[in-house]
Order: structure tokens, then sequence, then C-alpha cells
């Protein structure tokens, strides 16, 4: 029976009835999950981190789903103690099982099976917890733990040192149902061993530095085992070809509903703990007998008639190779407690038959249309509207009739009044015009100009042409003339008729013609010394005007007339 504590970590409620599922997981780390009803007393009690208790070990609560009629609680193993300590730097070299787990477990807990473990091994780690350590120290010993949190216990299992128990799953038995999975993709036949410093086993080997199990197959297909820390012929040799016994078979996986015969009858109570189990699979649609070990086992203590296990014909390893197993089940169903129950409540959701604001409409045969996801449970009041269908997906803000300003459509087109995005990739992107976020620069692609602006002032380049304003009026354009070859700057007084204006022969460089607010034009560029060319006038703006040599300039220059 469950019980949980309140807020205060204090008082204890019993969820007497309520159904739980406890996941033994390969590498020891059990999860718990449970459905409670709104209407407990203990509800009010839920809460993250609050601890949980089977019975049979400790959880701590790390994640509510809360629905209309109550939540669904997830936990895990109160392994909190584990994480206190903290290590910049941990090395212990050569070492075995139970001198590491000695230096890190925290105080109070105790070690069981680490002794038998008789191989050395080596574990570093930086910045890491006692936790994380343990992960580290299972990877190196190829071992893995099971915990016993209220005894603060720490069992150590050898999975490839557990021997066939005599079990088999058989339909006439125990096996209601099962689902399969089989992959070669990571099939090899014949397996290169080295140790350190290029260590082989060709010596006692016939010469050769691989083993070769053809059982399966009769193809050479290869692969390299590189392990620096063998430094002994005979020992690689051995564990290349215990390496190479799972390598050289497909893994097989089934997912199994089983019945928990020690659950109803006293004489199968061998059967009582399925994890680590090497048991004998009858499969008789492939007409296959094959052991396999349970990778992890689903408990229902309430309802042992729903219990499934996983097997395996590789023997996963602890570095993350079960979260590989059960990748490739994933398309497998779940196989919970009351699944239809689950189904027909999710039907019920969304249907609306329980009320909320997803509904499911359905056409004249019954058959599902298309989703509805309002602002408020009534279709004909909803304002606000996700609409899903076979034509798209669209959102309107007046009813459900429209218009779908947001939508995506069955013919590949987005409507959207924004986006937004940190990075946009893209082949092809077609707008009329960028504008920045602030609207001070603009970039029209339709018409290929660039505005700038910065308080009165604006800057426009478009097409040839430049244009500096202020306050609405032109005050510098540069651009060329399409009717004659010359460049022109303008320079514009308040007085917008006004201007001073630059002509440049671009077929005669030697002409530069300057045009002034009086008419009156004159006519030279570039003087230099010894080739003075006259002006047109003697005079700007009633201002007498002549050709000077400036020294510093290194060229006539014109001035005042003194």
């Amino acid at each position: 029976m469950l019980k949980i504590c309140d807020r205060d970590g204090v008082q204890q409620y019993a969820l007497a009835g309520v159904d739980y599922c406890v996941t033994h997981a390969f590498d020891g780390e059990d999860t718990l999950a449970f459905d409670l009803p709104a209407s407990h007393e203990a509800y009010g009690a839920l809460m993250e981190e609050i601890r949980v208790e089977t019975g049979d070990n400790r959880f701590v609560i790390k994640a509510l789903d809360e629905y209309a009629d109550g939540c669904t609680v997830d936990c895990q193993l109160d392994l909190d103690e584990w994480k206190n300590r903290f290590y910049k730097n941990f090395a212990m070299a050569q070492c075995s099982l139970a001198e590491v787990l000695a230096a890190i477990a925290p105080p109070g807990w105790t070690v069981t099976g680490a002794v038998g473990i008789l191989r050395t091994g080596t574990v570093e780690a930086e910045y890491a917890t006692d936790y994380d350590l343990l992960g580290k120290t299972a990877e190196s010993f190829g071992v893995v733990f099971n915990y016993d949190v209220p005894a603060r216990r720490v069992m150590v299992i050898d999975p490839e040192g557990i021997a066939p128990g005599g079990v088999y799953l058989v339909e006439e038995l125990n096996l209601k149902k099962m689902s399969y999975k089989g992959m070669s993709t990571e099939l090899v036949t014949r397996l290169y061993a080295y140790g350190k410093d290029g260590l082989t086993f060709a010596d006692i080997n016939g010469g050769k530095e691989y083993v070769e199990d053809l059982s399966y197959c009769d193809k050479v297909i290869s692969a390299v085992w590189k392990a620096n820390d063998y430094t002994d012929a005979a020992q690689l040799k051995a564990d290349a070809e215990k390496q190479l016994k799972s390598l050289a078979y497909p893994v097989r996986s089934y997912e199994c509903d089983v019945v928990d015969l020690a659950a109803v009858n006293p004489d199968y109570a061998f059967l009582g703990n399925w994890m680590y189990q090497v048991v004998t699979l009858m499969d008789k649609r492939r007409g296959t007998r094959q052991q396999h070990q349970v990778v992890e086992y689903k408990e229902y203590p309430l309802s042992p008639e729903n219990n499934v296990v996983t097997l395996s014909t590789a023997v996963p390893k602890i570095e993350g190779s079960i979260k590989q197993i059960k990748n490739q089940l994933e398309d497998v169903r779940e196989g919970v407690a009351g699944q239809g129950e689950a189904i027909e409540n999710a039907t019920a959701l969304i249907t609306g038959a329980k009320g909320g604001n997803v509904v499911l409409r359905m056409d004249a045969q019954g058959k599902p249309t298309e989703i509805l996801v309002m602002d408020t449970e009534d279709i004909d009041a909803a304002r606000k509207v996700w609409r899903w269908n076979m034509n798209g997906l669209g959102f309107s803000q007046n009813g459900i009739a429209g218009p779908y300003e947001t939508a995506m459509t069955i013919d590949g087109a987005i409507v959207a009044d924004f986006i937004t995005a940190g990075t946009m990739s893209a082949n092809l992107i077609r707008a009329g015009k960028l504008i920045s976020q602030n609207g001070t620069m603009d970039i029209s692609l339709d018409d290929g100009s660039i505005t700038m602006t910065t308080g009165k002032y604006k800057a426009r380049l478009y097409g040839s042409a430049f244009y500096l304003s202020r306050g609405g009026l032109d005050t510098l354009k540069i651009y060329s003339n399409a009717d004659e070859p010359y460049g022109v700057i303008e320079l514009r007084g308040e007085d917008d008729t006004q201007a001073t204006i630059i002509k440049h022969n671009a077929v005669d460089t030697s002409d530069v013609y300057l045009y002034f607010p009086n008419g009156e034009t004159a006519r030279c560029l570039y003087v230099e010394e010894g080739n003075t060319r006259a002006l047109d006038i003697d005079q700007i703006n009633g201002v007498d005007v002549e050709w000077v040599w400036s020294t510093e300039m290194n060229r006539y220059v014109l001035a005042e007339k003194e």
C-alpha cells in the first residue's frame, strides 16, 4: 500500500486501494507512477519532492500532471543523499569495487555484494557528485546497483554472471501476450581485439588477432574492440570471446504480458523477482526457443495480472545500452493496467463528453473530421478558435466562422501577421518590405530602395540616386543623369528652389559645370599651374572672383578678387 507525507514531511496518508506501477529498471533506478482522484483526502498533500513509500522502497514525487478529476504522479527513487557531496576532481585507479563504493557512499549507507567482484577498475570524473560517480563505477566494473532506500543499502549485481534459472515463458502457462522487435544492424561475426600498446592474442590464437563466431551467420562481418586496460593476452582473448557472444546474434527484444504465478501460487515463489533472470521464451510464431534476460519489469502490486516484462537476447551495458533497447521497443504498446479505461477517459476528454474546450467533431457516419480548441466549451459562443482538419490548421479571433488570419493550409501556404524567429534560413524569401524593429530602417524589395531615418534626417538610396533630407526637404542629392553623360550633385537650402548644382561630364573628364542659384554658371575643372582655364563669368552673386595659385593645395583655386 502506498503512503505519502504531507507538506511538513510528517503526517502520512495511506492510499488504500490506489493502484500503482513500479517500473524496475535495469540500472536499478526504479520509478513509481499512480493516479490519485481529486476527491481523495490526501490530494491536497500532493507536491513536488514529497516522499512516497511503497512498503518496499521510498520514492520522491518529481512530476505532477493534473487533469479534471485527478492527477497523474510520477516518482523517482529517493537518492538525493547521493547528490550532496561534490568533487572538482575524483580519481581512483586500479581499485576494487568495494574500495570505490566505500569512498563515495554517503554516511550511513552500506554496500552488499561488492566483495564478490574481484576485478579492478578505474573511476575518474570532474565536477561530479557521489551519484555521478555511481554511474562511472557501474561502467568501469560492468555491474548494476539496486537500492533499498529505507534501509540505506546498495546491492551490487553482476548481470553477466547470472545463470539460467530454469524459468520458461509459454502460452500454456504464464505468457498472455507478446510483442517482438528484432535488429541485426550491429551484427558482428569477427572481432579484432587490441589491448594496451597494441597488445594482441595472436601468439595464443594461431596467429590470428581476432575471434570468430559464425553460428548464426556465415558472413564475415568485422569489427574492432580496443581495450587499453588489458595487459594480459589470455584475458583479452577470453573477454573478446565474451563480447562476440552477444554481437554474433541479432538483438531480439520482447515485451510480454505475463501471469505472475508467484502472486497466485506459493509453488512459484521463485518467480517473485523477475529482474535480471535469464528465462527461456517459447516463441511459437517463429518456432524458436531461446534464452533472454529480463531487462525491465513493470509491476502492479494490486493488479499482478497486468505485469509486463521486457526481455532481450543482449545483456545491456550500464552506460546506456538499456536506453537503446527501450528505444528499439518504443513502438511496442505500454501494456499498463487499466489501459482501456485510460483510452475511454482520454476520448471523453477530447470529444467533450466530460466538458472542456477541446472538441472532436464527427460526420454523419460518426467518423472524426476535425478538432476544435476554443476559449469556451460552447462552439457557438467561442471567439478564439484553433481549427484543425484535412484542409489545414488555422486560428480565428472571431469565432468558428473566421476569418483565420493565422493558418497553415493543405496547399503549403502559411498565413500570419507576425513570425518571430531567432535565425531563419531559406533558399528563397519573397517579401515587399523589410523593416527594422524600431522602424528607423526599411528595405523595399519591390523598388530596391533603402531608407534610414535619424531624428529629422532621412537618407534614401534608390536606384542610382542618393537623397539626404531634413524636415521633409531634400538638402543633398547625388544621382546620374539618364539623358546626358553627367553625374550630378545638388545642394539645396531651406528654400527648395535654391540650389547649387555640380555636373560632371563622364565622357570628357575635363569639364565640370557649376550652377548657382541666380542661374549664372562657371565652367572649369582641375586647374593646374600653367594650364589655367578661364571662367565664363567674373562674378558670382555680385562678388568679383579670380583664379589664384594655392601653394598649400598645389593648384589654382577660385577666390574673391582682391
